[in-house]
C-alpha cells in the first residue's frame, strides 16, 4: 500500500511534470499504468483481490494529495471512478467469482471500469430512464443508451442499470457487467465536454445486445438504491479529497502570483482569504467525519446534511476565490485554467444537492 508521502512524489513526478495534461484531450494511457503499477488504481480495492483495502477516508486524503501535487483535476477524476466504482459497485455487490475475475485487473490498471446510469436528454432521474434489460435465453438483452460516462472511451467494463421489470407502478432497476467488445454494444462520442481533462467521456448504444444471466449485479431489482443512489452519495462525499486539494493549491498559486503582481493587499481581501483558509479546514473536519460514517453504514438521513454543507462551501469558495484575483489582479493561466476546471467540480451534482436541500428543508418544515 503507497504511503501518503509516496502519493504526493507520484503526484510531483508523473503528473504535475506533464502540462499539457489540462490542455491535451488525448488520454495517457502511460501514467495510467503507471498509477496501475504504483497501487494507485487498486487503493480502494480489497487485498484478497489485489488492492489495499483502503476505506474513504484514505480515499479523500490520497485525492486531495494528487491533485495538490499533482494540479491537475481530469486525472484524479478517472482514478476516483475506478475506485468508487471498483470498491463501492463491484467489490461491495459482486458475486465472488465477478470480484476474482474483475478486480484484480482493475487494481493493475489492465481494466478500465466506467458506470453507466445516465440517458441523452433524460440525466439521471429514474423515473425517466428508459434503458431496459429483458430475460432471454438464460441471460438478459439490453436496449438504450447512456451519456456522460466518466472513462466511458477507455472502459473495458460498463456497469449498466437497467430497467427490468415494474412493481406497484414503479420501474424496477438492475445492474448489469457489460464486457467491451460486445455484438450489439457501440462506442458514442456523447455529448462534448471540454473541461477536466484528460478525464475521457463518452457513451453508449446497445441494440439487441446479449449478456449472460451471472452479469447481472446483485439482486435483480435492487440497483436503484444500492447502486444509483448509493454511489451519487458515496461519490460526493470522497470527490471532497480532490475539491480539498484543488482548493489548497488554488491559495498556494494566488500567493505565488500576488507576490509577482505587485498589488497591495487590504484588509478586506485578506480577511477573505482568512476565511477561505479557515474553511477548508472546517471541510477537511466535515470530510473526515463524513468518510467515517459512510464506512460505518449510516444512511442518506445521517450523512446529507454534513455533505451538504461541505458542498456549499466548495461552491462558495470559487465565487470568493475569483473576485478576490480579480481585485488583486492576478494574471496566470494556470491559475485561470486550473480555477475552471475547480468551478465545474464544485458545480458537478448541483441538481441531486438542490434536491437534497430541499428535502431537508420540508421535513423541517414538516416537524
Amino acid at each position: 500500500m503507497p504511503t501518503l508521502a509516496e502519493i504526493e512524489r507520484f503526484a510531483v513526478d508523473h503528473i504535475s511534470s506533464r502540462s499539457e495534461l489540462g490542455a491535451d484531450p488525448a488520454f495517457p494511457h502511460d501514467l495510467w499504468r503507471a498509477m496501475g503499477q504504483a497501487g494507485l488504481l487498486g487503493l480502494g480495492l480489497s487485498p484478497a483481490h489485489g488492492g489495499s483495502g483502503c476505506d474513504a477516508t484514505a480515499l479523500i486524503e490520497a485525492g486531495a494529495a494528487l491533485v495538490e501535487h499533482g494540479r491537475n483535476l481530469g486525472i484524479v477524476l478517472s482514478w476516483s471512478v475506478q475506485n468508487l466504482v471498483g470498491r463501492y459497485v463491484l467489490g461491495q455487490l459482486g458475486s465472488e467469482t465477478q470480484r476474482e475475475r474483475y478486480l484484480p485487473d482493475l487494481a493493475r490498471g489492465q481494466l478500465a471500469i466506467s458506470l453507466a446510469v445516465s440517458e441523452p436528454g433524460m440525466g439521471g432521474s429514474p423515473k425517466r430512464l428508459s434503458t431496459r434489460a429483458t430475460a432471454a435465453n438464460g441471460g438478459y438483452v439490453l436496449d438504450g443508451e447512456k451519456t456522460y460516462l466518466t472513462n466511458g472511451p477507455i472502459a473495458d467494463l460498463f456497469v449498466v442499470v437497467a430497467v427490468t421489470g415494474e412493481a406497484d407502478g414503479l420501474k424496477q432497476f438492475s445492474g448489469f457487467i457489460v464486457e467491451k467488445p460486445r455484438p450489439g454494444l457501440e462506442l458514442v462520442a456523447g455529448a462534448h465536454i471540454d473541461f477536466l481533462r484528460p478525464s475521457p467521456h463518452g457513451g453508449i448504444v446497445m441494440r439487441d445486445c446479449a449478456v449472460p444471466g451471472d452479469s447481472m449485479l446483485g439482486e435483480e431489482g435492487s440497483a436503484l438504491n444500492a447502486i444509483f443512489r448509493r454511489f451519487r452519495l458515496i461519490e460526493d462525499v470522497v470527490t471532497l479529497g480532490p475539491l480539498l486539494g484543488g482548493m489548497r493549491l488554488q491559495l498556494s498559486l494566488l500567493g505565488a502570483a500576488r507576490s509577482q503582481s505587485g498589488v497591495e493587499v487590504a484588509g478586506e481581501q485578506a480577511e477573505t482569504v482568512g476565511a477561505l483558509t479557515a474553511g477548508i479546514a472546517g471541510v477537511a473536519v466535515l470530510a473526515e467525519r463524513l468518510a467515517h460514517d459512510l464506512d460505518g453504514g449510516a444512511g442518506e438521513d445521517d450523512l446529507v446534511p454534513l455533505l451538504l454543507v461541505a458542498r456549499d462551501f466548495c461552491g462558495r469558495f470559487q465565487t470568493s476565490f475569483t473576485e478576490v484575483c480579480a481585485v488583486l489582479q492576478i494574471n496566470d493561466p494556470i491559475l485561470d485554467a486550473f480555477s475552471a476546471d475547480m468551478a465545474k467540480l464544485s458545480g458537478l451534482a448541483g441538481g441531486a444537492a438542490r434536491a437534497r436541500t430541499r428535502k431537508l428543508g420540508l421535513q423541517t418544515l414538516r416537524g
